[in-house]
């Protein structure tokens, strides 16, 4: 009897392994890159290096250690946020900015924009750039969902690889009343 039970053991851990490799190719390659906005549009690869999965006892989580990963999933609702500890907030530039103040580059040519907006002073330290300022106001932003949408797109192909190494009853009987992202 434990060599049949071993043997699901090994099966289930194979299918869960599998499905999960599987989704988070079809999230990364599907839903992350591609054209805004139906999809993310990720320009750098620090989120899409960042979705990770992890089996758990009856099946897979896929998710991501990026905290503004989530912001996108769910959405970003309209905040300020205030300096407490300090005069001001430090927001680095980089080098997107020349000395007088100017936009340059690639951030000039996609937003328009050629000098500091809602006042603030400019500073620099060491060559690196940053606008001082008492408060930032963050716009309500929609989400753009990647997670959920190639949960639900990689789902056919969990069943199959669940068919492939248990067979279609088996299967059926294990999907019956479950649902992504619940």
């Amino acid at each position: 009897m434990s060599t049949v039970r071993e043997a699901m053991t090994k099966g289930f851990e194979q299918w869960f392994t599998e499905s999960m490799n599987y989704t988070i190719g079809v999230i990364k390659g599907n839903w992350l890159t591609g054209p805004r906005p139906e999809r993310l549009g990720v320009v750098k690869g620090n989120l899409r290096s960042r979705i990770v999965g992890k089996t758990v006892a009856d099946g897979f989580v896929v998710g991501t250690r990026v905290v503004y990963g989530i912001a996108w999933e769910k959405g970003i609702k309209a905040h300020t946020i205030r300096a407490k500890g300090a005069k001001a907030l430090m927001i680095p530039l980089g080098s997107h900015l020349s000395r007088a103040g100017r936009w340059t580059g690639k951030l000039k040519r996609a937003t328009g924009l050629t000098k500091i907006k809602g006042g603030g002073k400019l500073r620099s330290n060491l060559g690196n750039l940053a606008i001082f300022r008492k408060s930032v106001h963050i716009p309500k932003q929609a989400p753009r969902k990647f997670l959920e949408p190639g949960a639900r797109e990689a789902l056919p192909s969990v069943y199959k690889i669940g068919n492939r190494i248990f067979g279609d009853a088996f299967i059926s009987a294990c999907f019956k009343n479950k649902t992504v992202g619940k």
